[in-house]
């Protein structure tokens, strides 16, 4: 029998979309292809279709079928930005930090700004040099993440110089008690669809489980600390 819900998980998910429904979602992590998509979208979350396809080194389309699937179950949750669809956990992030995390899920944007964490100060000649990118494009991503409030700039002299802000630690703070809950919730439902679920690691940050039931089994390897693992290469 799975075990009761506590209070900072019914906070965790409190108003996140597809809630009620994923409480009756039947053996939908049972599935390999499930499993291994919601194990990209926990590690990187806020990513569209194609995105997830090639992390998960799958078809375009048959990810989105397997999302529609999942977004059915109350596993994931998706919103449109223009004409894309972007995916995240239901549970794991808030909506209000979905726009921070689909900029940093971006290429150039994610990689100024881990240089920025390692060399601040650069300005947006030394970010080109360094990433091997044109000035404009590096333009374009440095005004999305100032517009963010992940980066900030400073004039010095003729030059601008740009330094990483507290934002994103300040975030993966504020939410650390979010990703725990979230895995007990994920545990909890593995629980109810497979008939056998044996955990082999879990800490506040990660779940690693075992699945059996039915003609499906298999391992699932949850991350939970999004605002760290969105800056690493997994």
């Amino acid at each position: 029998m799975p075990r009761k819900v506590g209070r900072a998980l019914e906070a965790a998910v409190r108003g996140e979309r597809g809630a009620e429904r994923g409480e009756r979602a039947e053996a939908t992590l049972l599935s390999a292809p499930r499993r291994r998509i919601l194990e990209v979208l926990c590690a990187r979350p806020v990513l569209a279709a194609s995105q997830i396809a090639r992390r998960a080194e799958m078809a375009t389309t048959t990810v989105q079928w397997h999302l529609g699937k999942m977004e059915e179950a109350g596993y994931v949750a998706s919103e449109r930005r223009g004409r894309t669809r972007l995916y995240y956990p239901v549970g794991l992030i808030a909506r209000e930090d979905v726009p921070l995390l689909e900029v940093l899920g971006q290429g150039l944007p994610r990689d100024i700004y881990r240089h920025l964490s390692r060399q601040t100060g650069a300005s947006q000649r030394d970010l080109a040099e360094a990433l091997g990118a044109t000035q404009q494009a590096v333009h374009r991503a440095v005004s999305k993440l100032t517009n963010r409030g992940l980066v900030a700039s400073v004039e010095d002299g003729r030059f601008i110089r740009y330094y990483p802000t507290p934002l994103l630690a300040d975030r993966r703070e504020a939410t650390a008690a979010r990703g725990k809950a979230f895995l007990e919730h994920i545990l909890q439902r593995v629980e109810r669809e497979a008939s056998s679920a044996e955990v082999h690691r879990k800490t506040d940050t990660q779940l690693i489980v075992d699945l059996r039931g039915g003609s499906g089994a298999g391992a699932l390897r949850i991350l939970a600390d999004p605002f760290a693992t969105v800056l690493q290469d997994l």
